[in-house]
């Protein structure tokens, strides 16, 4: 059935959230950090511009059509992020997670086996 079908493509694609935060609660953040100069605003922009707009979004379900539009105000904002990135030589977790949209398509063999 189509819920059978869904149910295994869920636990495929989609393993259970952990249980507790991973940020402790008294966390200190290190001070903020000048830009070091690694990666400009302008490679930024091009990255951006390259974006398919309409492609689905990630976890955190922001719309490329949203980095494209909001490109002005957002790029010294993730410039710092960048910026801190590799000074800290650290890469934020949640951004190793994605998205996989499960398309039907034409002449495939069997939908009810998740590696079909």
């Amino acid at each position: 059935t189509n819920e059978e079908k869904s149910e295994a493509l869920a636990k495929a694609f989609f393993p259970p959230p952990p249980a507790v935060s991973s940020v402790q609660e008294e966390y200190v953040y290190p001070e903020e950090i000048a830009n070091p100069g690694e990666i400009t605003e302008e490679q930024i922009k091009r990255s951006i511009a390259k974006l398919q707009p309409h492609k689905a979004p990630g976890p955190d379900g922001i719309h490329n059509i949203v980095f494209k539009q909001c490109k002005d105000i957002l790029v010294p904002h993730l410039l710092r992020i960048f910026h801190a990135i590799f000074l800290l030589n650290t890469y934020y977790a949640p951004w190793r997670d994605f998205t996989t949209v499960v398309l039907r398509k034409p002449g495939w063999p069997d939908y009810t086996v998740t590696k079909a």
